[in-house]
């Protein structure tokens, strides 16, 4: 079972810097919650285990963060509940801040999830996605990119119906018919400046369109249904890869449901 919750986050005192996001500092604090100190046995994740969460993140006003959760494995959620409290005190960055609230939004049992039928999307990425090759980070959000990262994810998780597809027919019946991007750069790890790694990530919206026989178009429905609850691409932990999809109906199509809405934006 995956849940999803919400922390939002105050900047504690007037005398402090703007609140302002980092995927560092955003990390930093997740981590705090949900990683095992380093060399403890206790619980939590292990550092440099692959994580089974995924952040996202908005300010609703100024000073104030909400970081939004989803949570792959009910011992982290345990570990959740012990650690987060409102009026606990943390560091976002070089910013004191305090829980104001977690909530639980909702928990999604992934094997239910069928997708939603369209030929049409919009694809949304918030907070930026980002893509990982070697040392270095590419913000082009091909749809292979995508399919694919949705496909590995999927299998970390739970068995992901769709996961042996032939992806090369899937990808042949995507049409990319809008792009509105912006790179966005981010800075991230190491202790000096030297050491930093630069994060390039899209930001924006794509639209694709879909030809060939319905049960491709339904296959990559599915895909985009789980993409919008486990997060795409690299950096997922520190606050990239959120993906919200939308259905589109075009000309006089009727969007069709296959399973769930609730699949979508997640």
């Amino acid at each position: 079972m995956t849940s999803v919750w919400e922390v939002s986050l105050r900047r504690d005192g007037p005398n402090q810097l703007e609140l302002r996001p980092t995927l560092a500092g955003i990390h930093a604090v997740v981590a705090h919650w949900l990683h095992a100190p380093a060399g403890s046995v206790g619980p939590g994740e292990k550092h440099e285990s692959d994580h089974k969460y995924s952040v996202s993140w908005h300010t609703p006003q100024l000073n104030v963060l909400v970081l939004r959760l989803v949570v792959h494995d009910p011992k982290l959620e345990d570990v959740l509940l012990a650690r987060v409290r409102p009026g606990r005190a943390e560091l976002l960055g070089k910013v004191d801040v305090v829980v104001e609230s977690l909530a639980l939004e909702r928990r999604i049992e992934l094997s239910s999830i069928s997708g939603i039928y369209s030929r049409h999307w919009s694809l949304e990425f918030p907070n930026g996605i980002t893509f990982r090759s070697g040392s270095l980070f590419s913000p082009w959000p091909s749809p292979e990119r995508i399919l694919g990262s949705i496909t590995r994810r999927g299998r970390d998780f739970f068995p992901l119906e769709g996961a042996t597809l032939d992806l090369s027919k899937l990808l042949s019946g995507i049409v990319v018919t809008s792009v509105e991007l912006s790179t966005v750069t981010h800075w991230a790890g190491g202790s000096s400046v030297s050491d930093l790694r630069q994060i390039n990530a899209a930001r924006g919206r794509l639209q694709w369109s879909l030809v060939g026989e319905a049960e491709r178009v339904e296959a990559v429905g599915y895909l985009l249904s789980m993409g919008s609850i486990l997060g795409v691409g690299a950096m997922t932990a520190w606050g990239l890869g959120r993906m919200e999809v939308y259905p589109m109906a075009h000309k006089a199509e009727n969007v069709s449901q296959v399973g769930s809405k609730d699949a979508l934006g997640v």
